[in-house]
């Protein structure tokens, strides 16, 4: 299964390059990097890696070369393009493998020609040729032949530039690739024009017109369908994005509102829960209170009894008092009175000889004062 993914994807890939180079005769060429560059991310997984990108690389070469921005962009990718194309070990296709490395040289010997590097130029052309007689492509033969008569042509040597360009000239003929035979009609145009030959001159001139013609003619047609092509592809790229973007802004929406319905909720747990404690406390207050106003009310009473028996002089007032001393309301809160109010009335109490049942009145219902007075008394 894995292997027939990748057989897939390497498949893709190569459509992917086919539309590029669609691109690219149209002149779309930020269209065409554009999937020169998707090619080579989609044939990642693919056993024949190496090979799609030095073919992808070497078409995005082509591309700089065309653009000229930025500087030696072309000569990068060629050597790019290049790098991989010796790496590509596993590719058992020799054939197919040898095409796109004379590809590549013949391009580096171009690039070197317009830079007037003779040697160097030539030196790749004779690589490209080395690579192109295992391909066996005769398309490609004619291009090289067809660059290196450029390449004499711009060294002024017009009678080897001839020789190359009409070799070139014939197979394009053949193949009928009007695209290559408009490039070698120009040229052999003006070579004819340098060397004199008016009759020539103006047979290439006849022959690039009619050629032109039909190129208008192919482009026009493959341009509307091209351009259809692109159209809808940037049509799919954005309701792609506008689908994304729905999604985004709809689970932005969602998560809004679960965190407005959370903290709703936490808010209002947390003032239930504040108000239970609320009214626990007023609760426990309440409690409190009732059992402070029942306290309170029995002191009273207690008090009030146990003075009533005082005021009658009943004897059940020493039981009473004590058994209230001694219990749980024995604590009686009596402000201090004068020291020598105190003593005085001590004294009267004594030497009248009264009851001593009065005197134990005084002492119960002033415990405390008596008790602290004293120990100042003494002190």
């Amino acid at each position: 299964m894995e292997k027939y993914a990748q057989l897939d994807m390497g498949l893709k890939s190569e459509i992917i390059t086919n539309i590029g180079n669609c691109y690219h005769q149209q002149n779309l060429y930020n269209d065409a990097l554009e999937k020169y560059r998707e090619a080579i991310r989609v044939g990642e997984i693919s056993e024949e890696i190496n090979y799609i990108k030095a073919k992808n690389y070497n078409n995005i070469g082509n591309l700089y070369e065309i653009v000229k921005t930025p500087k030696d962009s072309a000569y990068y990718y060629y050597c790019k393009a290049y790098y991989y194309f010796k790496n590509d070990h596993k590719n058992t296709q020799i054939q197919k493998k040898n095409t796109i490395g004379a590809t590549i040289c013949t391009n580096l010997g171009e690039l070197w020609s317009t830079k007037n590097r003779i040697d160097s130029s030539k030196y790749y052309f004779n690589k490209a040729a080395l690579y192109n007689n295992e391909a066996k492509d005769i398309i490609l033969a004619a291009v090289l032949e067809h660059k290196i008569g450029v390449l004499y042509y711009n060294s002024h040597d017009y009678k080897r530039a001839e020789y190359h360009l009409e070799k070139a000239k014939t197979v394009f003929e053949e193949k009928e690739d009007i695209y290559k035979l408009s490039d070698s009609y120009n040229l052999l145009s003006k070579l004819n024009k340098i060397l004199g030959n008016e009759k020539k001159h103006t047979e290439y001139q006849d022959l690039l017109f009619t050629v032109e013609k039909k190129i208008n003619t192919v482009q026009g047609s493959s341009r509307a369908a091209t351009l259809d092509n692109v159209i809808k592809e940037k049509n799919e790229v954005f309701r792609k994005k506008e689908v994304r973007l729905y999604w985004i802004i709809t689970i932005i929406l969602l998560i809004t509102l679960l965190v407005i319905i959370f903290s709703v909720y936490s808010h209002k747990k947390k003032e239930d829960s504040s108000s239970l404690t609320l009214l626990k406390e007023r609760d426990i207050i309440q409690q409190k209170e009732i059992e402070a106003n029942e306290l309170k009310l029995k002191i009273n009473e207690s008090f009030e009894e146990v003075v009533q028996l005082a005021k009658d002089n009943s004897p059940e007032f020493l039981i009473r008092g004590v058994s209230r001393r001694n219990g749980k309301y024995s604590t009686l809160s009596i402000k201090s009175i004068d020291f020598k109010i105190l003593i005085e009335d001590l004294n009267n109490i004594l030497i009248s000889k009264t009851s001593k049942l009065t005197f134990f009145k005084f002492v119960f219902l002033r415990p405390n004062i008596i008790s602290s007075q004293m120990n100042m008394f003494l002190t």
